[in-house]
């Protein structure tokens, strides 16, 4: 009892560290206009937290899709950027959904764990070319806070740690997207 009680406490101060990270990045990072934060390891990869449901629409495209900028930042560790969706050729699905949606610009930056990238944080603006040098310096940063935010938490005790329960169930029906209060296991 006194584990699950620990392990709850525990996802909730993730959760309430990475929204504040989404919105640090949304203060900081020059262009941002909507933020969520994606966190991967051994299960399918889930929204943590957004400044706004856009953003968790544009991660559940490319859950959807099981390709996009949010994807390879979180799993490849190297930053993404898409100038503007309507030229984008490497995610067909993701860019079409990006653009009926408005959103022309992507910034994926990875959040880096212990060895691993654990997730990425996601910009996304409604503006063509929205991110220049110094906001993909931001968004850096901003993902290092969260890293080191998540690893002071505790929370960081290994990437299968950070998945190991089912993700919250989102009100759109995408188990990958958070949005409605977690479902948390039966005791």
């Amino acid at each position: 009892m006194a584990e699950t009680g620990s392990r709850v406490a525990g996802d909730v101060a993730r959760e309430e560290i990475l929204s504040l990270v989404a919105l640090l990045a949304k203060d900081t990072v020059a262009g941002a206009e909507e933020v969520s934060v994606t966190l991967v390891g051994e299960g399918d990869p889930f929204t943590v937290a957004s400044t706004d449901p856009l953003a968790g629409r544009m991660d559940a495209l490319q859950y959807a899709a099981g390709a996009g900028p949010c994807l390879l930042a979180g799993t490849g560790g190297v930053t993404q950027l898409v100038e503007d969706v309507t030229a984008e050729v490497r995610w067909p699905a993701f860019a079409r959904g990006a653009a009926e949606a408005g959103v022309r610009s992507v910034l994926s930056t990875a959040v880096p764990g212990h060895g691993a990238t654990v997730g990425s944080v996601n910009i996304y603006s409604r503006a063509a070319a929205a991110f220049d040098a110094r906001s993909r310096q931001a968004a850096h940063e901003v993902a290092e806070v969260a890293a080191a935010a998540l690893a002071e938490a505790g929370n960081q005790r290994s990437v299968a740690g950070l998945t190991d329960r089912p993700p919250p169930v989102s009100r759109a029906g995408d188990p990958r997207v958070a949005g409605a209060a977690p479902q948390w296991p039966a005791v």
